[in-house]
């Protein structure tokens, strides 16, 4: 019974998302890269914590509960980037395809969130339709350029999470849980500026506590890269919470990228796979007598012990990174507000470039550092002040503003900025 009670709620949802995920395959969604959406749409700690809270309904009881949990967003980004003074978003820029890029991103989203829990398993999936918005396309210049074009799309159908897990044990403070399927990987493991990464592989995690000292985790994971050539990759994570009740964590994690072998493009031992990355990250938790508001302070640092730039740069390994913070308030109820700042520097090879989960540079010509040294996602310095307010129980306004300048520059025509405004209404159920 409760079996077809549970196939009956979800029956509607996949009716509606079969056709939309066909027409999927042939979306263009504007000038907009898979990349940087994928950045622009990782939310800070305070707002996903926020969104959480909002998982209270219950569909399914006695044993087994069905969670649905949802939000809808609208959004608006005004991005300057220029290039040794010569601007590449706005005014007369356009991409390869002679289509113009706008300084201005408009777009709307659709989350959708199922968690079911029975006894010692759990099941997530999570759907998300993100749209850029305006009319939909006509046809291309070539055939009608004196007609009504638009850049709305409505076909941008993604599986964000799909993970099943598993209680092996439970004993006190003691657990240990393995879970297998697909998510982010900053949804697993801590950072700011790596783990962008698409993560479908299998999870394993240890929590435990010591007495007088506080709680641990260890987190061991591997994941799929390409498929097509047995590229996959493993990280690990250990950390120390609460250490003491004095409100200090401290983490460290590691990552193993590297491809020993021949890619999927004939290369052997690609340099773009020649990452091991360790990070150490230290967080503060108190409620200074002043503010009388959770206040966070955090800093982290990373280096890459396999960095290989270009041999002919003369510029060193450039394999480090490191960011420090700090959080203000917490998001629950309305009339809540939260504040974060953050300095970040990340070094050429410090990180991969596609999993590069920072401030960035904007990078609407989509370079690679790999093909053109120190251009491409990393090598920047720059700051970001975000800040998210309550006007009810569901209804959320986050704001972001962003700027960044290169490290290195070979010559004057590598000399880069970037700043950014975001404004995204979100309603949260």
């Amino acid at each position: 019974m409760k079996r077809e009670r549970f196939l009956r709620l979800l029956l509607p949802l996949f009716i509606v998302m079969c056709p939309l995920a066909y027409a999927a395959e042939s979306c263009d969604d504007g000038d907009i890269s898979k990349y940087d959406e994928e950045l622009s749409q990782k939310d800070w700690d305070v707002l996903y914590d926020y969104i959480n809270t909002k998982r209270t309904i219950n569909v399914l009881e006695k044993g087994c509960a069905l969670t649905i949990s949802g939000d809808v967003r609208a959004d608006l980004r005004h991005a300057e980037e220029h290039q040794c003074e010569r601007r590449l978003r706005g005014g007369s820029a356009k991409d390869s395809k002679n289509v113009p890029i706008s300084n201005f991103d408009w777009d709307v989203a659709f989350n959708l969130r199922f968690d079911y829990v029975c006894g010692r398993a759990w099941a997530v999936a999570h759907f998300e339709m993100d749209n850029t918005a305006g009319t939909t396309l006509n046809k291309a210049c070539e055939d009608d350029p004196s007609g009504l074009h638009g850049s709305g799309a409505s076909c941008d159908l993604s599986l964000k999470k799909a993970y099943l897990g598993y209680n092996l044990c439970c004993n006190g403070c003691t657990r240990f849980d393995v879970e297998i399927g697909r998510r982010k990987l900053y949804q697993v493991f801590e950072s700011n500026v790596q783990f962008l990464s698409t993560f479908d592989g299998v999870l394993l995690r240890y929590d435990s506590c010591f007495d007088c000292w506080g709680d641990y985790y260890i987190k061991l994971a591997g994941f799929v890269v390409d498929e097509k050539v047995n590229h996959y990759a493993w990280v690990t994570e250990l950390a120390m919470l609460d250490i003491c009740d004095y409100g200090i964590d401290i983490k460290y994690s590691f990552i193993d990228w590297r491809k020993n072998g021949v890619n999927r493009c004939d290369t052997r031992d690609p340099v773009g796979t020649k990452f091991l990355v360790s990070q150490w990250t230290f967080c503060y938790r108190y409620m200074p007598d002043m503010l009388r508001v959770p206040t966070k302070l955090y800093a982290a640092v990373l280096i890459n012990h396999d960095a290989t730039p270009p041999t002919d740069s003369g510029m060193g390994k450039e394999d480090m990174a490191w960011y420090a913070g700090f959080t203000l308030g917490e998001v629950v109820y309305a009339c809540d507000w939260a504040l974060d700042c953050q300095f970040q520097w990340v070094e050429a090879y410090s990180v991969p470039d596609r999993d590069m989960s920072g401030i960035g540079n904007g990078n609407v010509l989509r370079q690679s550092v790999y093909q053109s040294p120190y251009t491409g996602n990393t090598n920047f310095y720059g700051f970001r002040v975000q800040a998210l307010y309550a006007f009810t129980d569901n209804l959320s306004l986050d704001t972001r503003f962003e700027y960044s300048k290169n490290i290195i520059q070979i010559n004057d025509q590598q000399k880069h900025r970037f700043s950014q405004v975001r404004v995204e209404a979100i309603y949260a159920f």
